[in-house]
């Protein structure tokens, strides 16, 4: 008998950017494990899109695409100080109305539906309020939180002017839910560290990759060098150039082919 999951993916195709392509891929791996899987996602029309991604998602998968409204209206007024004061004032994140304003069809939605388990993917942190609100609703679905990114420690709290008011909340948010959850996955065993939560061992580390299939057809071309472009964030540079030494290393560690490799760091 499948198993049916539900995963809650802010950023879902046809959106791109990177946090698109971890959940992507989960997806595709479900159901060739033989799960039905149903997503529930933001259609926020300011996001950036890739329509070749929606190529990529699997035909028999059941998506649900929710509105984002109020960051909708805050984007159409086109106040950059209010964009700002907006992202200043909520907590976890900007997208935590697009958890308030749509929790009432989600609990419709995992009322109706026999969910085996329920994942929460961040960022957004929002998502792991609503995988809060599915696990009190159906208390035997199996809770997964996927944490692509660090939150309490997340550079965007360390640098923060409200950094003692956003920490403490993040704390305490986050061992909460970490404590409510059967299981929890990251990308790294860095970022498993900095996860806040007594038992290691209900922590997983599932690795970012890559799919070969993307790779057919393609092929392999000599060249006498490459260029790499590395955009950072002045603020927050020293984070930034941490960043770039990971990035340095890997590509030398994987040059195989002794390639000339000029690198130009773009700070903004």
């Amino acid at each position: 008998m499948k198993k049916n999951i539900l995963i809650i993916a802010y950023y879902f195709p046809p959106h791109s950017g990177a946090g698109v392509q971890r959940p992507l891929r989960l997806v595709n791996e479900l159901v060739k494990d033989g799960w039905n899987v149903t997503v529930i996602s933001s259609n926020y029309s300011y996001l950036t899109i890739d329509k070749s991604l929606s190529k990529k998602i699997p035909e028999n998968i059941n998506i649900m695409y929710l509105r984002d409204i109020v960051s909708e209206k805050i984007q159409q007024l086109g106040n950059v100080f209010l964009s700002k004061l907006y992202s200043f004032l909520v907590f976890p994140d900007r997208m935590v109305f697009w958890y308030l304003f749509n929790i009432k069809k989600i609990k419709n939605i995992v009322k109706e539906n026999d969910f085996d388990v329920c994942l929460t993917t961040s960022s957004p942190f929002s998502a792991h309020f609503i995988g809060k609100k599915i696990k009190s609703i159906k208390p035997n679905i199996k809770w997964i939180i996927d944490y692509r990114d660090a939150w309490s420690k997340n550079p965007s709290i360390i640098y923060s002017k409200r950094k003692p008011l956003l920490y403490f909340l993040s704390h305490i948010f986050e061992r909460y839910f970490n404590k409510l959850s059967d299981l929890i996955m990251t990308v790294s065993d860095n970022l498993k560290n900095d996860i806040l939560h007594n038992d290691k061992n209900k922590i997983k580390v599932i690795y970012n990759g890559y799919d070969c299939d993307d790779f057919k057809g393609l092929s392999k071309k000599a060249e006498i060098g490459k260029n790499m472009v590395f955009n950072g964030i002045r603020k927050v540079f020293f984070y930034v150039l941490f960043d770039i030494l990971h990035l340095v290393f890997g590509v030398f560690f994987i040059n195989e082919n002794k390639f000339i490799i000029r690198m130009r760091v773009q700070v903004s």
